[in-house]
């Protein structure tokens, strides 16, 4: 029956499944496109804006803008998140420009890390830290950080812990500084190895030499922590076994919440 018209059948539906892909295809490359065309609301220059000037919202305003060529231009809402107002560009930019990340200053190589060293007795110290020392790389300039040595017990022979000292203020991890604008670095950028932190002269003798002879490591606290305190008992493996660490904690607490309380606590507050 289908002598002699199987080539024209199959032909027809060659055609048939060609025009299916083509139109599949053509709507799949709409979308696409699309997409790429679509407009949203980013943060623009309201009139021209000279380098250095400073972003305020008398020079800055809102406006629908293709996402496909301006994809790291920033959001209204990042604006106050990122503490936008007050920077200055770093280049020029004409009214309707959009504002990107790498329009924002960076006042890193104008100011000298001296500056944020305190002129009675500051010094600015640099030592090395990783991985977990470093706290995953979680720490930030303005951070306050109690440091810990891990050195050999002269009397034991075994390791023992010390806090060397406490509330120390960093003042910059690897390359950045209180000044950098970290938005606008990729996220590789702000690993480090090291921290520069800010001690008294014979804190940073003490650091030095504890560098050279054991490890150190960081505990991060709170910014508004500022209380030290004299601690002369190290931690041993002896402390640890014994009880007698974990009983100095449990004193510890019961100050910290007869502190925040006012109410003495008994037998750990039962």
């Amino acid at each position: 029956m289908f002598k002699g018209k199987l080539p024209l059948l199959i032909a027809v539906v060659a055609a048939i499944l060609a025009a299916i892909l083509a139109y599949t295809g053509l709507q799949s490359q709409e979308a696409k496109v699309s997409s790429e065309w679509a407009v949203n609301r980013r943060v623009v220059a309201l009139k021209d804006i000279p380098e250095g000037t400073p972003l305020s919202k008398e020079n800055l305003t809102e406006a629908e803008i293709p996402v496909k060529f301006f994809k790291s231009a920033i959001k209204p809402a990042e604006m106050n998140q990122a503490r936008i107002w007050g920077q200055k560009v770093a280049v020029p930019l004409s009214k309707g420009d959009p504002l990107l990340w790498s329009h924002i200053a960076t006042t890193t190589a104008e100011t000298r890390l001296s500056d944020t060293v305190q002129k009675a007795d500051g010094r600015a110290l640099t030592i090395k830290v990783s991985g977990e020392a470093a706290l995953g790389s979680w720490l930030r300039p303005a951070d306050h950080v109690d440091i810990i040595g891990i050195f050999r017990d002269p009397d034991s022979g075994g390791d023992m812990a010390v806090t060397l000292l406490q509330n120390v203020i960093i003042l910059a991890t690897g390359d950045i500084s209180g000044q950098t604008n970290t938005r606008i670095l990729a996220p590789n950028a702000r690993k480090y190895d090291n921290i520069t932190v800010h001690v008294m002269p014979e804190a940073a003798e003490m650091l030095i030499l504890a560098q050279q002879v054991g490890s150190l490591y960081l505990t991060l606290r709170n910014r508004e922590d500022t209380t030290s305190e004299t601690r002369d008992e190290k931690t041993t493996i002896k402390t640890i076994l014994t009880g007698r660490r974990e009983k100095l904690i449990q004193e510890q607490i019961k100050q910290v919440k007869k502190q925040s309380t006012g109410i003495e606590i008994i037998n750990g507050g039962k």
